[in-house]
């Protein structure tokens, strides 16, 4: 958000001005919940270290990323809420490089800038995971299908029975992500 809101900022103001270093505020946040990893850790970087040796999950490359979560969508050795939840992350990633075409296309600088370097968080895994809760708070999708009143009815159209699918699968504990 800090760098959509940077950007969007110098787009505007064309020059810094003492009023920027608010931007800085929201960084707040982030650096309180590292020093408390580190107070109750010892390690800065605990999140990352839980992920890699519980969930085996790391930096990678999105194309590696991609290999990995298209193989496990279509693992049939799996359960069909695993096999879904991968579609769901694949369908996330993609809507998340078509958000961020749109809103370049339309010069929205600071939001293209939110969209593409979440999607870009979002792809580069050892496997994609957390997509779809990403998308869910990709607020320039929002805007974007307000300003396109065409696409709104054919997202309601497709979104509306994905989020039936969704509530069931969660409320009979079968959701995974």
């Amino acid at each position: 958000v800090v760098a959509g809101l940077a950007v969007e900022y110098l787009v505007t103001e064309r020059r810094l001005r003492p009023s920027a270093a608010w931007l800085a505020l929201p960084l707040a946040p982030v650096a309180g919940y590292l020093t408390y990893l580190r107070v109750r850790t010892g390690h800065w970087d605990a999140y990352t270290r839980a992920m890699r040796d519980y969930w085996h999950r790391t930096t990678d490359w999105p194309w590696h990323g991609l290999a990995t979560t298209w193989h496990a969508a279509f693992d049939s050795s799996q359960g069909s809420p695993y096999q879904v939840f991968w579609f769901a992350e694949i369908a996330a990633v993609i809507v998340g490089v078509l958000l961020t075409i749109a809103v370049v296309r339309e010069r929205r600088w600071g939001e293209a800038t939110f969209v593409a370097l979440c999607t870009l968080i979002m792809a580069s895994s050892s496997y994609w995971a957390s997509g779809v809760r990403a998308i869910l708070v990709a607020f320039p999708l929002y805007l974007w299908l307000s300003r396109h009143r065409l696409s709104g009815y054919a997202y309601a159209l497709l979104a509306t029975p994905l989020m039936a699918v969704f509530v069931v699968a969660f409320t009979q504990g079968s959701w995974v992500d």
